[in-house]
């Protein structure tokens, strides 16, 4: 066989025929031989321009190669140079698939190695063993006479080899089937990397496309939790946020915190510096620590929870230059935990305004009850000719007040309406009536305050207009407090020890001074 022989020698088909009568059998044989062997690379070509499937393009070419050449044992592997492996992926002996799944070893002193390492053909046609010997290939195959290996090579790489042995007969191969195999591998070995590339996209494509759908479907879930905790936080009643270690509201909140803090937009904000001005200084200082506390994973929790300065605390509003209001709030911190560590604390906050002015307002009530049962005591226990004296003398005094009140003398008028408010603190200690003496003394005290005053001070004016007007709603209650004296007194159903003990006091108390 030739080793340059070319497709003009098809040309023998072409000759005369009288003449190609004449071509010695030899050179017949040689040239079916080398048609043989075009057609089988023209095949070969034309499988490998189209086939995108390795295992296809593989049969392929063995089934091509056995058409030329005697084949035992066929076989392709190939290289992979990022793992240092080798990957049988096609062995045939004796006409028959040996493994339907791949084969891989690692990389090592094998014939396939050899021929992959020096990127050069391998021709042996007797005592393989002897050659493996001489160029240090280790082989465990004991039955090949002849064989024949070529690399594939890819660029200027070998990405593998092609072996082809025959169990029958030495010199079964030469240069020819070396050129022929050399061939078929250069043009394999480009069908092969394409194919494994395009397995490879093909691979990618499938993973990106389960990831996409994972993807989609994670997005679904997400969108479904988001839903879900939107509904949450625009429907609870109380005002939920996280803190991070910035000591910063996150950006997810509960529509109920703004109306309780009465503020937008709080994504972000220091809670430090939107609770200034709002709380007492003390307080603020004390809500930082606590809060940097919180993110020391060596601070117990439960203690944390017995130190919060935030339980119960009043709060103050502006809106506005003039017009303010308080609030009352209770906050409950938790601490969040991603991987062991704390990475929030989640707020919980409750407008208890109503709540608390309630407890305060039943508990006024109580003491307001408890005030006038204690004051109708002393009045039924008091004579009646010097209740009505007193009463009689302390609202002419109180309309002199008012009417000075009315006119807006209450200055020029100070030592005129003390005379009269010290008038009725002296009758009212004089007949026991202590919680009027009580207010009178208060009264006193803030009008020398107000005439030491060189100018009219509106603050302590006004404050004086309130306490006297506290006096006039006393004695109306007293008045009213006499009504309901009545019966007691006229009641004679009513047993002994229910009766007034009054005042024996042989004398009448003059009420004028």
């Amino acid at each position: 066989m030739s080793n340059h022989s070319t497709l003009d020698d098809v040309s023998v088909y072409r000759l005369d025929p009288a003449k190609y009568a004449k071509i010695p059998n030899e050179v017949e044989d040689a040239l079916r031989q080398r048609i043989e062997e075009l057609a089988t690379l023209n095949e070969i070509g034309r499988a490998i321009s189209s086939a995108t499937k390795i295992n296809q393009l593989i049969q392929l070419i063995y089934e091509q190669t056995t058409r030329i050449m005697e084949v035992s044992a066929f076989y392709i592997a190939l290289y992979y140079k990022e793992k240092n492996e080798l990957q049988f992926i096609f062995d045939v002996l004796d006409g028959k698939r040996q493994r339907d799944e791949e084969t891989t070893r690692k990389f090592g002193k094998g014939r396939t190695e050899y021929i992959i390492r020096t990127k050069k053909p391998l021709l042996i046609n007797q005592k393989p063993h002897e050659t493996y010997k001489k160029l240090g290939i280790v082989s465990a195959d004991k039955k090949a006479k002849a064989c024949v290996g070529v690399p594939l090579i890819y660029g200027n790489d070998a990405i593998g080899a092609l072996v082809v042995q025959n169990y029958t007969r030495n010199y079964a191969y030469d240069e020819g089937h070396v050129s022929l195999l050399t061939t078929i591998a250069n043009q394999a070995a480009i069908a092969i990397e394409n194919a494994r590339l395009f397995e490879k996209l093909q691979e990618e494509l499938t993973e990106r496309k389960k990831i996409e759908k994972r993807l989609k479907e994670r997005n679904v879930d997400l969108i479904r939790a988001k839903k879900d905790t939107d509904n949450i936080l625009n429907n609870v009643k109380d005002g939920l946020f996280l803190i991070d270690q910035d000591l910063k509201i996150g950006s997810q909140y509960s529509a109920a915190l703004e109306k309780i803090f009465e503020e937008k937009s709080l994504a972000g904000k220091s809670i430090i510096t939107y609770m200034r001005h709002k709380v007492p200084r003390k307080i603020l200082t004390t809500l930082k620590d606590y809060l940097t506390l919180s993110f020391d994973q060596s601070i117990d929790g439960v203690s944390l929870q017995m130190l919060n300065p935030l339980s119960q605390i009043r709060m103050d509003f502006s809106k506005g230059q003039s017009k303010s209001f308080s609030k009352y709030l209770t906050f409950d911190f938790r601490r969040i935990y991603n991987n062991d560590s704390i990475s929030d604390i989640i707020v919980s906050v409750n407008d208890v305004t109503e709540q608390v002015t309630l407890a305060k307002n039943l508990k006024e009530s109580k003491e307001q009850s408890k005030k006038q049962m204690e004051w109708l005591f002393t009045i039924i226990n008091v004579d009646r000719q010097m209740l009505e004296e007193f009463i009689k003398s302390s609202e002419e005094e109180i309309t002199f007040i008012k009417t000075t009140i009315d006119r807006g003398t209450i200055q020029k008028s100070i030592d005129n309406i003390y005379r009269s408010v010290h008038l009725i603190k002296g009758n009212a200690s004089m007949i026991g009536m202590g919680f009027v003496a009580e207010q009178a003394h208060l009264i006193e005290d803030m009008m020398v305050l107000l005439r030491d005053q060189k100018s009219e001070k509106r603050e302590i004016k006004e404050n004086l207009i309130k306490q006297l007007e506290n006096l006039f709603d006393i004695f109306d209650q007293v008045k009213n407090l006499i009504d309901r004296s009545e019966i007691f007194t006229h009641n004679s159903d009513l047993p002994e020890n229910m009766k007034p003990i009054f005042c024996l006091n042989p004398f009448p108390i003059s009420l004028k001074v």
